[in-house]
């Protein structure tokens, strides 16, 4: 992003001061140079990229450690490893307060952060992501898109993904549908009201204030001004909408 915002200063720049509008093999080191200081400089945002991926030298080794070519060579019938053994109860030990307390919730904390970068909690939230997309698309709940199939597990335009695109199209139709059907409903009971109206004179003084509110619903149209809302008012204005 950066290096395309330099590139559009160095060409004005360039053409204000009447030299060729383009960039050669000379601009590289400027351009780096510029970029460097709003990109790979910005410590604090690295930094935060860096654990997030899981990029640290620690974490690495800790990822070749369990490459399976690496844990092939491991020594099973290493015998240095000193097995501690005890027999007090657990429940009578101090976890929770002073100095021990504080030890063992640095531990979790550190463990489960590790966990949730490279063990079984971040195979489990990629499977909970996964079958979150999947239930978006199998629900039609939203629009299919690139970032949904890639979060669902899918790579490829196939027959499936052209099946969860129909039968989203399928419900917005339905949808639209239904909406129309409504709208239908509405206005034949409207109308029907509107005639029981009109059945008791052409003068609103006959009407009481539920016949108004009928008429008024059945004039109004979009963009018109507020309906008054003194009787007087009401009616002269229904009796000057009378001949529609």
């Amino acid at each position: 992003m950066r290096l395309t915002k330099e590139k559009s200063i160095l060409t004005s720049k360039k053409y204000d001061s009447g030299l060729a509008f383009e960039i050669d093999k000379r601009d590289v080191v400027k351009l780096v140079q510029e970029c460097w200081k709003h990109s790979f400089a910005k410590v604090e945002t690295n930094r935060k990229a860096v654990l997030t991926r899981g990029w640290d030298p620690r974490t690495l080794s800790y990822n070749v450690l369990l490459h399976k070519e690496i844990a092939a060579t491991k020594n099973l019938s290493d015998t240095s490893t000193i097995v501690l053994s005890s027999s007090v109860d657990p429940s009578t030990l101090n976890t929770q307060d002073g100095f021990a307390g504080t030890l063992i919730e640095g531990i979790c904390l550190k463990y489960n952060e590790e966990a949730n970068m490279n063990g079984a909690s971040a195979t489990e939230q990629k499977k909970k992501c996964q079958d979150a997309a999947k239930e978006q698309l199998e629900l039609h709940g939203k629009q299919v898109s690139s970032g949904l199939l890639v979060a669902s597990g899918r790579y490829r335009i196939d027959e499936t993904v052209h099946g969860y695109v129909q039968r989203v199209e399928d419900k917005r139709r339905e949808q639209e549908q239904l909406g129309q059907q409504k709208k239908r409903e509405a206005y034949f009971k409207l109308k029907e009201k509107v005639e029981k109206v009109r059945e008791k004179g052409h003068s609103p003084d006959k009407w009481n204030s539920s016949d108004l509110a009928v008429m008024i619903q059945w004039f109004c149209c979009k963009g018109n001004a507020a309906i008054p809302n003194c009787r007087p008012k009401v009616s002269a204005l229904l009796e000057s909408l009378w001949s529609r």
